[in-house]
């Protein structure tokens, strides 16, 4: 099963007609249910497949029957962004990392000004978040909240930084509440 260990990167260099001709080969059938995916395989689709990546292999114990499908089920939950629906794992992690970063500029620039702000906060002890608004002409509100996103756990901030959070986080999940914990952090944020 050597050669399925990398599949991802045999996948990547598949034209998109073989992909497809893949995926008609493998799968029978794809139901979507509000927290579940249910995916039934073809098992004679499957034994081709490895018998065309390692012709060596042999299929012991006969064929398989394509009538009796192996069955998959994927817990689920939808979330909406930007008009869109993506499936998550039920606690709000993706399923599948992203390949390429996807930097989010606001919610990076929310990030590094509340490290700003905290340092201007931890420089002047006479400085409170009202005045450091008024200060920068921001509202109030923003400052806490983004004086607030020091205290999330470094990968998290880091996940940001790197464009690397989960595709279903905003800028307004990081300003609203969120646990003190990192592990709940992480839970809450599906990171």
């Amino acid at each position: 099963m050597r050669a399925l260990e990398n599949f991802d990167l045999l996948w990547d260099e598949l034209f998109p007609l073989e992909q497809a001709r893949l995926i008609k080969l493998l799968v029978q059938r794809v139901e979507v249910h509000p927290d579940k995916v249910r995916i039934s395989l073809r098992p004679v689709g499957m034994a081709g497949m490895l018998h065309e990546i390692m012709p060596d292999v042999r299929v012991t114990g006969g064929m398989p029957h394509e009538d009796a499908p192996v069955t998959i089920e994927i817990p689920v939950l939808f979330k909406r962004r930007g008009g869109r629906k993506y499936i998550t794992a039920p606690d709000g992690s993706d399923l599948c990392a992203p390949k390429a970063p996807k930097f989010e500029n606001n919610m990076m620039r929310a990030v590094i000004r509340g490290h700003e702000f905290q340092d201007m906060l931890d420089a002047d002890p006479s400085l409170t978040i009202m005045k450091l608004a008024r200060q920068e002409k921001l509202d109030h509100g923003y400052v806490a909240k983004a004086v607030r996103m020091t205290q999330l756990a470094p990968d998290i901030i880091e996940a940001v930084l790197t464009g690397r959070q989960p595709r279903t986080l905003t800028l307004s999940d990081l300003m609203r509440p969120f646990p003190n914990g990192w592990n709940e952090q992480r839970r809450h944020f599906g990171v």
